[in-house]
């Protein structure tokens, strides 16, 4: 359990760094690399944290073992005298220790996380939820125009299963929204076809990608 632990801790912390290196290349990332290669790359992180993998070096040929245990010369006597056994003070400060640090500080620390952990998820899905149903209050089918570029990038996509449309009057941009349901929400504002198309295509692609699930 403890290596376990250890292994999410240390699994965390590597991550949390190269998350901040990410934050502080993506000027210069966005500016001498593809898209693909930034989402390959945020997407390894994310693997990392998903997977606690821990690459070692093969063992070497020749191991020395060191005892995990060191007797004073009065308790090897007692150690020697008892059949092998240790008696006295020493051994029952040992006994009780082991009572003591059965429920360690690794342990509280793990609930702390995880209890963490269920939150943010909580969170994320109810906010997620809140906005994609107050966004279909307000939604209204689409304009003629609008459904037809619609149809037309899902047949140059080849999508044979997309989100619904709809127009908003309460957001400044198009958005794709909904866990279990999602649609693709436009503000109502007049668009050039190619613009239109464009940003479509771009929302499809959140779908496809499953970016609101990763989000």
């Amino acid at each position: 359990m403890n290596d376990l632990l250890f292994a999410m801790a240390e699994t965390s912390l590597t991550s949390s760094i190269a998350v901040v290196v990410l934050f502080i290349l993506s000027p210069v990332l966005s500016k001498r690399y593809t898209a693909r290669l930034r989402v390959m790359l945020w997407a390894a992180v994310a693997v990392r944290l998903l997977i606690p993998v821990h690459f070692t070096l093969a063992a070497p040929p020749v191991q020395v073992r060191v005892p995990n245990e060191l007797f004073t010369p009065l308790e090897a006597s007692r150690l020697s005298g008892n059949g092998g056994v240790l008696t006295g003070p020493s051994a029952n400060r040992d006994a009780g220790f082991g009572n003591r640090t059965s429920f360690s500080w690794i342990h509280i620390l793990f609930l702390v996380w995880l209890a963490g952990a269920v939150c943010v998820l909580v969170f994320q899905v109810l906010s997620n939820h809140r906005l994609s149903k107050r966004l279909r209050r307000y939604a209204s089918a689409p304009g003629n125009n609008d459904l037809a570029q619609y149809h037309h990038v899902i047949g140059q996509t080849g999508m044979k299963r997309a989100p619904a449309l709809f127009c908003c009057p309460i957001i400044p941009t198009p958005v794709l929204a909904g866990i279990w349901s999602p649609a693709i929400y436009l503000p109502q504002k007049e668009y050039a076809d190619a613009e239109l198309r464009l940003i479509l295509c771009h929302e499809l692609t959140h779908y496809k990608r499953k970016d609101v699930w990763i989000k």
